[in-house]
């Protein structure tokens, strides 16, 4: 008898989970609460991206100027490449298109149940298989429906729930307050005063865009920053040696942080810029930041340290300084994952032991998985598609 599966999210590794479950010949039935496939990459349109109506709950979507962090290559799946002819880098409407084509060319659109959202996930008594209930976004008036699988994989990725720190003061602020998973154009902050919270990724990348149109932006990173380019010499960063298994294995930490760390100090006057890093290259996370630098030089980002208090108006900083006139404060200091609809007998993400992040070690039944949770250093969908692989 074929065993019927449960996907829970039509994302990166959703989608890769689906094609490997019916290359085993397995029944799979998938639901995505967005519109489209794709997740976090989904073709949306302009006018549903900043609809405050819309009626799904999302908490992170690309903002308007948003390219992969990974070249093409090490970002397709292992059986369905990028063309030739697409940019080393893509921008974030070219990828969601690649995942729409990827759904088509191996026919998993018909698995795929859209604007459907879970809302619990529950063994059955018997221990013999899964109870999954879920409810229509967009038409309130069904009741909602349950069906029986005999095993669940739940693909809804880590970037869920935005996370905003309880900073002191806060609460007082009388500015705007938001996080980078809302953020889409930086006209919204035209000629205003912005801080941006956070050290990762999306903070430079979004400080860099929003400081072309605010009054004054400043990037609030506690331990400092490593910028790095996507491109070195011409070529994609991803093909340097530091990030090769066989360089990790073979050099110590330190002696990488030395040669590559060196090489970063070259290009960035870390202390004229107050961006020291407070530890190595590898030992913290890096941020990519390709205009970061000229931002800063053209002084409209200034970098700022940890803030140690939000007043009213402003933040004072843990080395005394402090800024009076702050109009927004974006934090860019990521997301949780979000598995509210399992059921309290089955635990939470934060209770359950996972063997390799993907697979419960006290499910003696091997039918849960969790693919797509694991932070790898490097890029996702390798990793990602190979445990969709595992778990089919």
């Amino acid at each position: 008898m074929v065993k019927k599966v449960c996907v829970i999210g039509a994302g990166v590794s959703g989608l890769a989970t689906i094609r490997w479950c019916l290359q085993e010949g397995l029944d799979v039935t998938c639901y995505e609460k967005r519109p489209l496939v794709g997740g976090l990459w989904c073709l949306e349109d302009e006018a549903s991206r900043l609809d405050v109506n819309n009626p799904v709950d999302i908490e992170c979507r690309p903002y308007a100027t948003c390219h992969i962090n990974d070249n093409k290559e090490a970002f397709s799946f292992s059986d369905f490449w990028f063309s030739k002819d697409a940019p080393m880098y893509l921008p974030w409407r070219k990828v969601g298109q690649y995942f729409e084509d990827y759904v088509d060319h191996f026919h998993l659109r018909t698995r795929i149940k859209l604007n459907t959202s879970v809302i619990k996930v529950k063994r059955e008594t018997n221990g013999a298989g899964w109870q999954v209930t879920t409810k229509p976004i967009i038409d309130t008036s069904p009741a909602p429906t349950t069906e029986m699988f005999d095993a669940v994989i739940i693909c809804n990725g880590l970037m869920n729930r935005q996370y905003i720190p309880d900073v002191k003061g806060l609460a007082t602020f009388k500015g705007r307050i938001s996080h980078t998973g809302d953020y889409y154009r930086p006209d919204v902050f035209r000629d205003r005063n912005v801080l941006i919270i956070g050290g990762g990724n999306s903070a430079t990348e979004v400080a860099s865009d929003i400081s072309r149109e605010t009054s004054q932006t400043y990037l609030s990173a506690r331990d400092g920053l490593w910028p790095l380019s996507r491109l070195a010499g011409g070529k994609s960063a991803e093909l340097l040696p530091i990030w090769s298994r066989y360089t990790n294995w073979r050099y110590k930490v330190s002696e990488l942080d030395k040669v590559y760390g060196g090489d970063v100090r070259k290009r960035f006057n870390f202390k004229d810029y107050s961006m020291e890093p407070k530890r190595g290259l590898l030992t913290m996370s890096i941020a990519i930041a390709d205009d970061i630098e000229f931002r800063i030089a053209a002084g409209a980002l200034k970098m700022k340290g940890e803030v140690k208090e939000i007043t009213k108006t402003g933040a004072i900083f843990q080395d005394g300084s402090r800024i009076d006139d702050i109009d927004d404060i974006v934090f860019a200091t990521g997301f949780n994952p979000s598995t509210e609809f399992l059921d309290d007998s089955l635990g939470t993400l934060e209770t359950i032991n996972l063997y390799k992040y993907m697979i419960p070690v006290d499910d003696d039944s091997r039918s849960l998985f969790f693919i797509g949770i694991a932070n790898v250093l490097g890029p996702n969908t390798a990793a990602f598609e190979l445990q969709a692989r595992i778990a089919a």
